[in-house]
């Protein structure tokens, strides 16, 4: 096995000589659950994998945890559970009829709105367009870091209020709960929760932003106007081009990614066929 980062500054790199539909050896298990940790984004080409070896492959770094619901985004898989389907087609293999972007096409790190979401995720690229899109990642530890230590110091007293229906225009993004004509709204939409804005890291012991665009409502004991300024200036600072990564999508490519440590996006929002398969995992030990 093979690690070769892709920046000085630590953020992100690609694993090479390992057959993920192989189960993995102690040994080689061990380093990479090292490797994410210190790395936050781990990255494996040419993979081939069924459904069931990308779960086996995701047990290495924590618990599998069941997807979320997603009605309208995705579908699950009957046969394997624990993995989610990520496309553009409908389940019953339809295009959209609603082209506006998504949550997916702003920054955040996945179910922030839960008062304790998984923190790591494994993405599989099964079927990928030739153009995209790719997806972006940001560094939030490096970034935190790189701010003043007396804001650093403000940033840890502070306490984030995320929303998954969150504060987008809904006139211009698809927003959960993803409604059809005539479908009633059960109110899982408005499920919220609020986490320290700055989040130290369970394995490593580092701080990092946590926050996400999509989901990020406001702050505890801050008025809204403040609150909305604070992380606009917070997510000008986090991506700027030295905290990014933009990984440009094959098929057979394998993401393992610190939802703690990180925010992702898309680069643009989807229109034309795409499929990706997911699995989130809870790390080995507690999280923070």
């Amino acid at each position: 096995m093979q690690l070769t980062p892709y920046a000085a500054g630590g953020f992100g790199a690609e694993v090479s000589g390992l057959d993920l539909s192989e189960p993995l050896s102690a040994d080689d298990a061990d380093r990479l659950r090292g490797a994410l940790d210190r790395y936050r984004l781990l990255v494996f080409r040419g993979q081939e994998l069924t459904p069931e070896a990308q779960v086996r492959f995701a047990r290495s770094f924590g618990t599998v945890a069941p997807p979320e619901p997603s009605a309208g985004l995705s579908t699950h898989s009957e046969a394997v559970p624990e993995l989610q389907w990520l496309s553009y087609l409908r389940a019953d293999g339809s295009e959209p009829s609603d082209r506006r972007p998504s949550q997916a096409d702003v920054w955040h790190t996945d179910y922030a709105y839960l008062p304790d979401p998984a923190g790591l995720a494994c993405l599989f690229g099964v079927e990928i367009p030739e153009d995209g899109p790719d997806t972006l990642f940001a560094d939030m530890q490096g970034a935190y870091d790189a701010l003043d230590p007396d804001r650093r110091s403000e940033l840890r007293e502070l306490r984030a209020i995320h929303q998954q229906r969150g504060g987008l225009d809904p006139a211009l993004y698809r927003l959960p709960p993803y409604l059809g004509p005539g479908q009633p709204d059960d109110g899982s939409a408005q499920r919220q929760a609020a986490h320290p804005l700055v989040r130290c890291h369970p394995a490593s012991g580092r701080h990092g932003l946590y926050m996400a665009q999509c989901y990020t409502i406001g702050i505890e004991g801050m008025a809204e106007a403040a609150a909305k300024a604070l992380v606009a200036a917070l997510y000008a600072h986090a991506t700027q081009q030295r905290f990014l990564h933009r990984h440009v999508w094959r098929r057979g490519d394998l993401l393992v990614w610190d939802n703690l440590a990180t925010n992702h996006r898309r680069s643009k929002p989807l229109d034309r066929p795409r499929v990706l398969h997911r699995v989130t995992m809870r790390r080995k030990g507690a999280e923070a």
